[in-house]
């Protein structure tokens, strides 16, 4: 048990972290989770404002509180894309590919959003003051750099379900939350081609 616990020990830790901030947030009414996002979201106004510490609390810090499905679905998303990466490349590689995305993926959907916005292609401008945070990022580079490590004779059929499925999150999901994503889908693939060479 040890062993398999020393061979995943950054996929375990992401997970404790995860289920601690949940237990951590338990109860916060929704007024008490927006000013906790203030202190540790990502948005433009706060890339803006020089807190640039945010773009590392942001990765750890979910944008809803509590243990509730929003923290279940994390917990799989993260497992997903980091255990099958470790097994692969290690803890150490895994953790600084994911990681960092996270922390790129965040910035530039940031700026992204302040781009579209100076151009009037931002259906909803509140996007550039509202905080966001959470370790989708993180889950989405982590299953497109094992899609091209993980099983090498499958990589392009599972390279092509995780761009699929980030680009039907355009559909469906919150433009800043889509567009990291993809930021982090682009990250994770380059990633696990530099690692596949080598």
């Amino acid at each position: 048990m040890m062993s398999w616990l020393w061979r995943f020990r950054f996929s375990v830790s992401v997970q404790i972290v995860i289920v601690t901030i949940g237990v951590l947030t338990l109860g916060n009414t929704p007024e008490q989770h927006a000013n906790l996002m203030s202190h540790v979201g990502l948005s433009w106004d706060i890339l803006a404002d020089g807190r640039f510490w945010h773009i590392l609390t942001g990765t750890w810090w979910q944008s809803k509180p509590g243990l509730g499905w929003n923290m279940v679905s994390m917990s799989l998303m993260v497992a997903l894309g980091t255990f099958p990466l470790e097994y692969r490349v290690g803890s150490r590689a895994a953790a600084i590919t994911v990681v960092t995305a996270d922390w790129f993926a965040s910035t530039m959907a940031a700026v992204t959003l302040r781009v579209l916005a100076a151009y009037d292609h931002l259906s909803d401008p509140g996007l550039l003051h509202k905080p966001d945070a959470g370790t989708s990022a993180l889950a989405w580079a982590g299953m497109a750099a094992g899609a091209v490590v993980f099983i090498p004779r499958i990589r392009w059929l599972l390279v092509s379900i995780v761009i699929g499925f980030v680009a039907w999150q355009f559909r469906i999901e919150p433009a800043a939350a889509a567009i990291a994503h993809a930021f982090a889908v682009g990250y994770g693939l380059t990633a696990g081609w530099l690692m596949s060479r080598r």
